[in-house]
């Protein structure tokens, strides 16, 4: 058996054995993907809306 298969295979047992340290992996990658997704937000509207309402040059085209 290849290294990478038996990796997943691995991997794929740990999955219903819910192992303490699987779960604090998945929650830091859920709370690190929910934060980047607020910032991107946060950041990405403003400029999207300001962009929208300004009267650009080449808007009437």
């Amino acid at each position: 058996m290849s290294d990478v298969t038996q990796s997943v295979s691995s991997a794929f047992w740990l999955i219903p054995e819910a192992d303490s340290e699987l779960l604090g992996i998945v929650a830091l990658s859920l709370r690190v993907s929910l934060t980047a997704s607020i910032v991107a937000l946060l950041v990405g509207a403003p400029i999207g809306a300001s962009t929208s309402l300004q009267a650009l040059p080449c808007r009437r085209i």
